[in-house]
């Protein structure tokens, strides 16, 4: 194998090594392992099998597979490592971490002179603790060393406090941001004079308790930070250097880490922000840029969660739009105090809500928890989208609205209000009240209304309601409180919001009387041929039977007028102001002239009446 050449091999005899890792494949090209990465490997190097275990596992030993590192045929570096020196390393590590004025000279060397490349038990990989590690190569008994050190011992001591690792600006690869009596020199300004004996063999010993030497300095800003209602658990405990370097730092304010690190030190917000983001809404933007000190005072602030501002002004900073809702003249009670429907971090439901949307409305109005019991809810409520209907923040109409009430309901349901051509409108409709007779959250009821067809009805039209309870004669439909069954609740085509012309709405129940007036031979009376059953009927209720308008003799009388000679003639002077005319003629339409009943007495047939009734003088 010529790729072998120059190269640190697998195996000496690799030809005939091969199956020690791979199966046979026949002609498919195909890779067949034996086992799957490290699996694979540890078989053979089981003394490795420890590189995988321990607290600080580098991710290459303990979640990737050994391939990341190693070649698994031949290497280009011994150990078959796939790259010499810092360019391993880098392939992971950004390079412009190790890179600057000063260098630490191990790091052109190796990385491996002070990290272990699987695994120790040190943070950070380290071959020994920092301060054993360091002075391997920096004898801390030399004189040059102690007094480069202010004649402290720091033998002991955490080397990284003050010095980076692997580059710096600054000579003896001081970190970038320094404490000004580090800076200065000045290391009586929190140590003992190692002069005095004091010093214990650890370190420099401080000259007041840790939770008190800030304070010799910087009692202005304790002072401070002792009166606000929520300071930082640290700040109140006087623990600084919980998130301060006492000598120097790599960040801005001698911060351990970058601001965000230091928050995640105690806050678990990776877990509070797993599988939450931007895009969807369900993570805060500065917490995911992880700028925490967008909203929070690092020190303390008026409460527990140690906000900048209080709630309202603090979010208005950045969400400048609802500084405008704030002026309208319908605003949400929880306006000024976001967290009561928001989380400030991360949550599983777009918009930050604390819950699902409607479980964050019904937290307040729960009331409407009982009212979504019933069997017809509004759509939008059904779905749980409150927001389809109300604005959230603020309105310029009550109940925050989107829109006057009418509107809002017609972006919808517009066919339900678009007037007919020639036709008529339900008046609450035509004014837009639709709330009149509608619920706008649920009902026990279709369509939403507010009680039973016939009893909501009722509540407006009183006076038919009564007229139809005290008659002796009522309209089935009516009686049963049917109105829909003839009227639409909304528009028609047609007068008095009929479903269908009056003729048709007659026929639609009365097909018979219908179907008589067409029957060949057959006459109908005049009303019933132009379909205009209510100039004899009453539509609802009658004291008279047959719902008509009137008493027989009256209601005919009303067309027909029998004091005229040639109608006397025609009933042989028989008539009298109480006769009932349906005696002999059908209301609605008979076979032949004259509307008469099909089966007729003899005498009265060959118009004899005197045989019965006696001459007419």
């Amino acid at each position: 194998m010529k790729t072998l050449e120059g190269r640190s091999a697998h195996f000496d005899n690799f030809a005939e090594s091969c199956e020690s890792c791979h199966d046979r494949h026949g002609l498919v090209g195909v890779l067949k392992l034996k086992q799957s990465e490290p699996q694979l490997c540890l078989s053979c190097h089981k003394d490795a099998e420890s590189f995988t275990k321990g607290d600080h596992v580098h991710a290459g030993a303990g979640k990737l597979a050994c391939s990341e590192c190693h070649d698994p045929h031949a290497g280009k570096a011994e150990h078959l490592l796939v790259a010499k020196g810092p360019e391993l390393c880098t392939k992971c590590h950004e390079r412009s971490n190790y890179e600057g004025k000063l260098v630490h000279a191990p790091v052109a060397e190796g990385c491996t002179a002070c990290h272990d490349a699987h695994n120790n038990a040190t943070d950070g990989g380290l071959r020994a603790p920092m301060a054993e590690l360091c002075s391997k190569c920096h004898d801390p008994r030399k004189t040059e060393f102690v007094a480069a050190h202010g004649d402290h011992d720091v033998a002991a001591s955490d080397c990284g406090s003050c010095h980076a690792a692997h580059k710096s600006e600054a000579k003896g690869l001081v970190r970038a941001n320094v404490h000004a009596p580090f800076a200065e020199g000045d290391c009586s300004a929190c140590h003992v004079d190692p002069g005095d004996g004091n010093s214990p063999a650890g370190g420099p010993a401080l000259m007041v308790p840790a939770e008190k030497l800030c304070r010799v300095c910087h009692s202005d800003k304790c002072d401070e930070f002792s009166t606000r209602t929520g300071p930082h658990a640290p700040v109140k405990d006087g623990k600084c250097s919980a998130c301060h370097q006492p000598h120097a730092a790599d960040h801005a304010k001698l911060l351990r880490e970058e601001p965000s690190a230091s928050c995640k030190a105690c806050h678990d917000i990776d877990t509070a922000l797993k599988g939450r983001s931007q895009k969807a809404h369900t993570a805060h933007l500065p917490v995911l840029d992880g700028k925490c000190l967008d909203c929070h005072d690092v020190h303390g602030g008026e409460d527990e969660r140690m906000l900048k501002a209080p709630e309202g002004e603090l979010c208005l900073t950045c969400h400048t739009g609802m500084e405008q809702a704030l002026d309208q003249p319908v605003v949400h009670a929880p306006l000024e105090m976001c967290s009561t429907c928001h989380a400030g971090h991360g949550s599983e439901t777009p918009g930050l809500l604390r819950a699902t949307a409607i479980e964050t409305c019904l937290k307040c109005h729960q009331d409407f928890r009982e009212r979504m019991k019933n069997d017809k809810l509004h759509q939008p409520v059904a779905l749980g989208r409150c927001i389809e209907c109300h604005d959230p923040h603020a309105s310029t109409q009550k109940a925050l609205l989107h829109a006057e009430s009418s509107a809002l309901c017609l972006s919808c349901h517009k066919d339900a209000a678009t007037p007919k051509v020639g036709g008529s409108s339900h008046p609450p409709v035509a004014k837009g009240e639709c709330l009149t007779c509608h619920d706008a959250h649920s009902s026990r009821h279709d369509g939403l209304v507010k009680q039973e067809a016939g009893e909501l009805c009722a509540s407006c039209h009183g006076m038919t309601k009564q007229a139809i309870d005290g008659a002796a004669h009522r309209h089935a439909p009516a009686a049963a409180g049917a109105c829909l069954a003839c009227h639409s609740p909304h528009v028609s085509a047609h007068p008095k919001l009929l479903n269908q012309p009056a003729k048709e709405t007659c026929r639609a129940c009365h097909a018979d009387v219908f179907a008589e007036t067409l029957a060949p031979g057959h006459t109908a009376h005049a009303p019933v041929r132009e379909g205009d059953c209510t100039a004899c009927h009453e539509a609802h209720a009658s004291a008279n039977p047959g719902l008509a308008k009137l008493p027989t003799p009256q209601l005919c009388a009303s067309c027909h007028d029998a004091n005229k000679p040639e109608f006397a003639a025609k009933h042989l002077g028989q008539l009298t102001a109480t006769s009932d005319c349906t005696d002999c003629h059908a209301p609605h339409a008979s076979e032949g002239k004259g509307l008469f009943w099909p089966t007729r007495h003899p005498p009265f047939s060959e118009r004899k009446c005197e045989e019965c009734h006696g001459a007419n003088k």
